[in-house]
């Protein structure tokens, strides 16, 4: 709080539209967030806009049951470079963001994939020949 008042007087800006940046477990609880500050008043406030800001209960529903998961989701990735750590982070980041929090993420060889593919295919060849 002494932070904000220090911006208000020295800064020039009116109270209402300092608001803190929290670091937040789930990005859709941003708005939620910000909202608790206030911000989005000042917003519709300083562009003269009529109505009463909201955060629909559909909004907080889906967060509630982004915290409140309770079976694990497992995914395979499958990629040429999955033994660099961070070939497939951002891949990673996006499924965690898409919002299931228990999540396990296999990272699979594409090289493997391919030489059981093509045992199979193989053997089913040498199976036709044989018929």
């Amino acid at each position: 709080m002494k932070l904000k008042i220090k911006l208000v007087f020295f800064c020039d800006v009116p109270k209402s539209a300092i608001v803190q940046s929290e670091n937040v477990d789930f990005i859709y609880e941003v708005p939620v967030k910000l909202q608790e500050q206030g911000l989005d008043e000042y917003v519709l406030h300083k562009l003269s806009l009529e109505g009463k800001p909201i955060v629909k209960n559909a909004w907080k529903e889906m967060i509630d049951s982004y915290r409140n998961v309770k079976d694990e989701l497992e995914i395979g990735l499958v990629g040429k470079y999955v033994q660099l750590h961070d070939a497939y982070l951002s891949v990673s980041q996006a499924l965690i963001d898409a919002g299931y929090k228990k999540m396990l993420i296999r990272l699979i060889f594409v090289g493997s994939i391919q030489k059981m593919l093509l045992k199979k295919i193989q053997k089913n060849y040498l199976m036709d020949l044989m018929e």
